[in-house]
């Protein structure tokens, strides 16, 4: 991404200069004063908006939260539908650089050292659309990392898309009603044990302990276990690995998350109870319910370490499966990540995946939807711009898997602290993550 955002810069200086090569019309599209129009969408329907966005006056679109930003020319603009309303009209400064998006897990961004030279155009939850100076967006490039991304905002960005603007497939269902029974206390306790190790930062005793701890549960689940070892910098680091039976292991989907914790005092204090003590007890709650069942050995439950520090665990897993030639039979993959904290009803969650996994997805949101109890069902959010977890290294490799994780990640105060404590986990939320995914997966395997 540094390299790309450095190209894109030296291009657009190059352009502004002259010296940029390209055809007549690239140039008059470059040259045209573009404005930047916010419509709320929240009343208009599907077909609709797709064929406004298909407006051929749209150069690009962006979807956030109830709300369709629209690029076009100033004075050539799209007739919106009469079911949308036009909120605002930005009108970007021809003296800085193209709008940039800037996408944060956790209150704090980058973008605040440089707030005074930042001319922000929208903003909501996570997302930012702002301009700078080049040279201040290529030093904002080079704070990237699984926090905090960057991208030139001259695409189509579904962020934050409420589920029922969605074309999903039509799916499978087991014949037979799939029906898993949660332990919430079982549940809640894990989160607890995993906090009291006091920090699970990769590198230390904590994380060490807390993966021999996991390694034990899955044992008494009647699961094979496995370190997979890896090393990092010299440093032997090691995934958790579990599964009925490796030996007769055929086509698999893998539920998984990462182990480690991280804050200010990653050596000594880090509790991460929502990230991620909450996505591994929901591993380790997903292998309860489906290790007792027909089709047990059609799953495998991953704990990675090194998440915090770079996606390592899961970068050197996908590697391994690679090698070993099981990356061919894993068929799909969840990642909880952060499925503990939800500030404001209803519960909800947003799927992060590529859009050629929406076949994958329909699965899992058909199971949340029909939820009948409404204090559990969850809001369904779709990103299609995944970034900054563990289903990166598998999406790259072309396997279905989605990121299952709160909606509200950037609204939690105790991201990366100390005070990241299971008092502040919504349990409720964490169970119906597990839930959807126990019920899912039973319904994939039984239909096929």
């Amino acid at each position: 991404m540094k390299k790309v955002l450095g190209i894109v810069l030296a291009l657009a200086i190059a352009a502004s200069s002259g010296l940029a090569t390209g055809s007549a019309s690239e140039k008059k599209a470059a040259d045209t004063k573009k404005t930047y129009l916010v419509y709320d969408i929240r009343n208009i329907g599907a077909k609709e908006l797709s064929r406004f966005k298909n407006d051929g006056k749209v150069i690009n679109w962006c979807q956030i939260d109830g709300k369709l930003i629209v690029t076009c020319a100033e004075n050539d603009r799209p007739k919106p539908p009469f079911t949308v309303k036009m909120v605002k009209n930005i009108n970007a400064s021809e003296k800085l650089s193209e709008p940039f998006l800037a996408i944060r897990r956790g209150k704090d961004t980058p973008l605040a050292q440089y707030a005074d030279q930042i001319t922000v155009l929208y903003e909501s939850g996570p997302y930012t659309i702002f301009q700078a100076p080049p040279f201040i967006v290529n030093e904002l490039s080079k704070l990237e990392n699984n926090h905090f991304k960057l991208d030139k905002f001259d695409g189509n960005f579904p962020l934050r898309v409420d589920s029922k603007f969605i074309d999903l497939p039509a799916i499978k269902k087991s014949e037979t009603p799939v029906k898993v029974d949660v332990d919430a206390e079982r549940l809640a306790g894990y989160i607890q044990k995993l906090e009291g190790f006091k920090t699970r930062y990769s590198y230390t005793e904590g994380y060490t302990k807390s993966a021999e701890w996991a390694a034990e549960e899955f044992k008494k689940m009647g699961l094979e276990v496995k370190f997979h070892e890896y090393s990092d910098g010299g440093k032997k680091q090691i995934n958790v690995v579990a599964q009925r039976s490796f030996e007769k292991s055929d086509k698999i989907y893998i539920v998984c998350g990462h182990l480690d914790s991280t804050s200010p005092k990653s050596q000594t204090d880090a509790p991460g109870a929502d990230d991620n003590a909450s996505g591994s007890a929901g591993v380790l709650e997903a292998a309860n319910a489906l290790s007792k069942t027909a089709h047990a050995n059609k799953f495998r439950f991953v704990l990675f370490a090194g998440e915090e520090v770079g996606l390592k665990g899961s970068n050197a897993y996908v590697k391994e499966l690679k090698t070993s030639g099981e990356l061919a039979k894993t068929i799909g993959v969840v990642n909880f990540d952060m499925i503990g904290f939800d500030k404001t009803p209803p519960l909800s969650t947003l799927f992060e995946t590529y859009e050629t996994c929406k076949g994958f997805i329909a699965n899992f949101i058909s199971v949340a939807n029909a939820q009948t109890d409404e204090s559990k069902k969850l809001k369904v959010t779709i990103s299609y711009r995944p970034w900054g977890s563990d289903h990166i290294p598998f999406l790259k490799a072309q396997v279905p898997c989605f990121l299952f994780i709160e909606d509200e990640f950037e609204a939690n105060p105790n991201y990366h602290q100390v005070t990241d404590k299971f008092a502040d986990i919504n349990i409720a939320l964490s169970a119906e993550f597990v839930r959807v995914t126990a019920v899912t997966l039973l319904n994939l395997v039984s239909a096929e």
